[in-house]
């Protein structure tokens, strides 16, 4: 079977404030769908990133989400979608 091409996703720091890093590490470059829901299912649509193979990092703007406790999905066309909570703090 084929490894997930993403590994290792970390976020931080965790609780956030108005911006976070989002760290994962990709077996192949691909472009990769940026999600956040509130515990309510409601989306906030981060757009698409391009990331390679390897280390990434990318910093989220967090300021237009109210405080509260969000998971963060990354949707790989490869290998599916992984995920992280995240708490944010006004």
């Amino acid at each position: 079977p084929d490894q997930p091409n993403i590994s290792n996703l970390k976020l931080f720091p965790n609780p956030a404030v108005n911006q976070a890093t989002l760290e994962v590490y990709l077996n192949s470059s691909e472009e990769i769908g940026i999600e956040i829901f509130d515990l309510l299912g409601k989306k906030y649509d981060f757009g698409t990133a391009q990331f390679r193979s390897g280390r990434n990092l990318k910093t989220l703007d967090l300021r237009s989400i109210d405080g509260g406790v969000y998971y963060l999905r990354l949707i790989s066309r490869s290998s599916g979608n992984e995920g992280v909570r995240i708490v944010v703090r006004k």
